[in-house]
Parts: structure tokens; sequence; C-alpha cells
């Protein structure tokens, strides 16, 4: 008898530390699993004409990016999802696969180079965008892509439409005719490494909003050894992008 009543005091003892541990550890489970869900407070694309210098090719892809927000902070965010239904194609992005941009101090997540994967040519009409956290809850929002805009359905471009870039072993010409250009840069493993927009009022030389030199650029982008640019077209509805630019690694 006495032995039974050892052994339902154990299991009484037993339960009660567990029921103990459960509650001390509860709390860390309802904090680090909150449930908030993100928010997306901007979201910008743009569709652009690509002209790969290297195979002498041009392409349509899609660039997007999303501010969103999280109470949880943003390593809480675990997934961007874009779909276009009516073509039923899906592109996902994960904090292994997107790019991080800071423009104006805030952090932008997406990716530049979106293509469809079946044709040349980005997809008109609505796209579905989610944004997803780590315990699952959502962010959704949509943009169309007008049927109006006229990239690549009447053939490649001018190769004189497309902004360029002259390197030269101490400098880097820009050539382009928006008001402002924006250079992509990448390592010798094709990396992202960061984006910068200029305009012809910041370290300009020559004849104004047509040529930009860059100076003393090894020091500014170090690892730096491949680079795009990309310019806005107003009037037609897309961005202008060439490239790959090799840059040389010596004086």
């Amino acid at each position: 008898m006495r032995a039974h009543t050892k052994a339902v005091a154990l299991k009484q003892n037993l339960l009660l530390r567990s029921l103990l541990t459960l509650l001390l550890v509860l709390p860390v489970l309802l904090i680090s699993c909150s449930g908030a869900p993100p928010e997306i407070a901007q979201l910008f694309w743009q569709l652009n004409i690509v002209q790969d210098i290297k195979d002498s090719t041009q392409h349509e892809e899609l660039s997007l990016y999303v501010h969103a927000q999280d109470p949880d902070g943003k390593g809480d965010l675990e997934g961007i999802e874009l779909v276009h239904p009516e073509a039923e194609l899906r592109w996902n992005f994960t904090e292994e696969t997107w790019k991080e941009v800071v423009r104006s101090g805030e952090m932008w997540l997406g990716e530049n180079g979106i293509k469809s994967g079946f044709t040349d040519e980005v997809p008109r009409g609505e796209y579905r965008l989610k944004v997803i956290d780590k315990a699952g809850e959502t962010a959704v929002t949509s943009f169309f892509i007008s049927r109006d805009i006229q990239g690549l359905q009447k053939g490649n471009l001018k190769e004189s439409r497309f902004p360029k870039v002259q390197v030269t072993p101490d400098s880097i010409k820009l050539y382009f005719s928006a008001p402002e250009v924006l250079l992509s840069l990448y390592d010798g493993d094709e990396q992202f490494l960061r984006s910068q927009a200029f305009t012809p009022a910041a370290e300009s030389e020559g004849d104004s909003g047509k040529v930009l030199t860059i100076t003393d650029w090894r020091s500014k982008w170090p690892g730096a050894e491949m680079m795009w640019i990309q310019e806005y077209d107003s009037a037609r509805g897309f961005g202008l992008v060439s490239g790959p630019y090799l840059l040389p690694q010596s004086e």
C-alpha cells in the first residue's frame, strides 16, 4: 500500500513539474509567435526592357520591391509570393533569394530580373502579391500592368534607345537621357552588392543630363566586378536596362 502511495505521489510530482515547465515556456512561445500580421506600406514595380550586350539579345523583365513592415521585426518576414492568375505563373522569394535595397532610410525587399520563363515578354494584366511572416500571417495587395505598354511586342528596340556605360581603368562614363540613372553592382560570382542612383547634379562632368563621369570607383565600390545601367522612359512607361559591363580589377 505504501509503495502504491509513493508511486501516486511520484506521478503527481512529475505532473506538477511538467505543468510548471509549461507555464514557464508558454509566455516565451506567445512572445515569439505573436501572430501579428505583416503590413505592406508601399509597393514599387516597373516593367523593363533589357538589352544584354553579352549575347546581343533583348527581353522584358519585371522589377518588384515591397516596403513591408512587421510588428515582430523584419526578421519575422518569411516569404514573398507573386502570382499572375491569368497566365498561371507564380514566383516565390525568401530571405535567401530576395534583394534588400535601402532608399531614403527605408528597407525594400524584392527582385529585379523577374521573367515569364516561356517568352521574352512579361505578361500584362493583374498581378497579386502576398507577404508572409513566420507565423503564417499574410498581407495581400495587387497591381496591374496595362496592355497599352508597348515593349517588345513589335520587335527589338534600337540600341541607341538604351543607356550605356564606357569603362576605363580610372573612370566610368554613363550615357543616358532620363533625369536619373541607376547602377546595379555585382561581384565576380554575379551576386548583387548594391544599387546607386545618380543625377546630373551628382558627380557629373560633361554635357549636363547626357554624360556623367564617376572617378575613384574602386574605393567607392569594393568587390564590384560587373554592373548594369538603368533609366526610366516616362513617355512609354517602362525602364531601359543595359549590361553586363565588366569592371577592370587593376589600374
